[in-house]
């Protein structure tokens, strides 16, 4: 198990990569961007951007809970790490890449959710309807 204050090393950790990503996506340097965010994914969960296209999202988050024991903040860090390279899909018009990111975060978010079902996390369940709403 994680002590807290690792857990908030890696949570600051890939928020930097996120701001790092979606700043060369706006300075149009989109191959940079992807590349770190799928660099950032395969250093979080050890699975390369392939197996995460190929396999079902709910699936891809039983196992990261399940399997690798991962808790509420690395499963919604990853969310985020995904909602991010869907923001680079979109500008990079790579809307079916973009879908299935949304939905990869959707399933993590979700999943994030139920492993402290009573504790209620208003900006975790704002991510959860951000995501459903661009999967619909």
């Amino acid at each position: 198990m994680y002590t807290r204050d690792t857990v908030l090393r890696l949570i600051e950790q890939y928020a930097r990569v996120i701001a790092q990503a979606l700043g060369l996506a706006r300075e149009n340097k989109l191959s940079e961007a992807e590349q770190t965010l799928e660099d950032a994914l395969l250093t979080l969960t050890s699975l390369p951007m392939k197996k995460w296209l190929t396999t079902t999202p709910e699936n891809l988050a039983t196992w990261l809970q399940e399997d690798q024991q991962f808790d509420t903040e690395r499963l919604e860090t990853v969310g985020d790490v995904f909602m991010a390279r869907a923001e680079v899909a979109e500008a990079a018009n790579q809307h079916q890449m973009a879908l299935r990111c949304y939905q990869n975060a959707h399933a993590l978010y979700v999943a994030a959710e139920g492993v402290n079902p009573k504790i209620l996390s208003l900006p975790l369940r704002q991510k959860i309807q951000f995501a459903s709403a661009q999967i619909l």
